[in-house]
């Protein structure tokens, strides 16, 4: 059986462990520190694939299409595991929290709207 190391134990390496549960692999996951308290810790559990965007990008459609299959993963989990992530599906509120940031709030509003 060949031996598979994951660096990061976050939302994404987890994730990448877990498809590959039924492969061939005798799979290691390893984290810089305690697991789930990097990256994964910062955001929260937010999920805002539009949050960063001001323009479609293929990373943009490709978070997009990523967030649109939470809800699928979120059932997944919750049959596999027992366990429910609580998965909610809510807006983003932004802030402008200087006046140069108003215009970069408008111009992101535009795009997404237009999307």
């Amino acid at each position: 059986m060949q031996k598979l190391i994951i660096i990061g134990g976050g939302v994404m390496g987890l994730s990448i462990a877990r498809q590959l549960s039924n492969a061939p692999y005798n799979i290691s996951i390893i984290d810089r520190t305690t697991p789930r308290m990097n990256a994964s810790y910062a955001a929260g559990g937010m999920l805002g694939a539009q949050n960063e965007f001001f323009e479609a990008t293929p990373l943009y459609r490709l978070a997009m299409q990523s967030r649109a299959m939470m809800p699928h993963v979120a059932q997944q989990l919750q049959r596999d595991t027992g366990i429910d992530i609580e998965f909610q599906c809510h807006g983003l509120i932004k802030i402008a929290t200087e006046l140069t940031h108003i215009e970069n709030i408008k111009n992101q509003f535009s795009f997404l709207k237009q999307d």
